[in-house]
């Protein structure tokens, strides 16, 4: 498999081929300020914009592991990040190891 669409040390990945994904991402992270709201998901070229790749949870003070998998369709040159979003905001500590991963696999087009 060709990973030229991925540059080490920067946050987001490029679609070459347009088609459908499988998405699928991992989190592993705690609140160090109490408890609040916060949406993980993958932006799509900046934005929530798949329902399916977004999800919300309350982070507490315990680590909390996120994870999600789905499958959409996606255009040549969509840029998709991992990111986190939250209305009310908060302090985030990531666990220790592998604390955050996202893979794509194109299942056809």
């Amino acid at each position: 498999m060709e990973n030229v669409n991925v540059t080490p040390g920067t946050n987001s990945v490029v679609i070459d081929i347009a088609g459908y994904y499988r998405i699928e991402f991992f989190l592993l992270l705690q609140s160090t300020s109490g408890s609040f709201d916060i949406t993980a998901g993958v932006e799509v070229n900046g934005d929530f914009s798949q329902p399916s790749l977004i999800t919300s949870t309350v982070l507490t003070a315990d680590f909390e592991i996120i994870t999600l998998s789905s499958i959409v369709i996606l255009a040549a040159g969509d840029v998709l990040t991992l990111a986190l979003s939250s209305a009310t905001g908060g302090d985030i500590l990531f666990g220790p190891g592998t604390n955050a991963n996202l893979s794509m696999i194109r299942l056809g087009v």
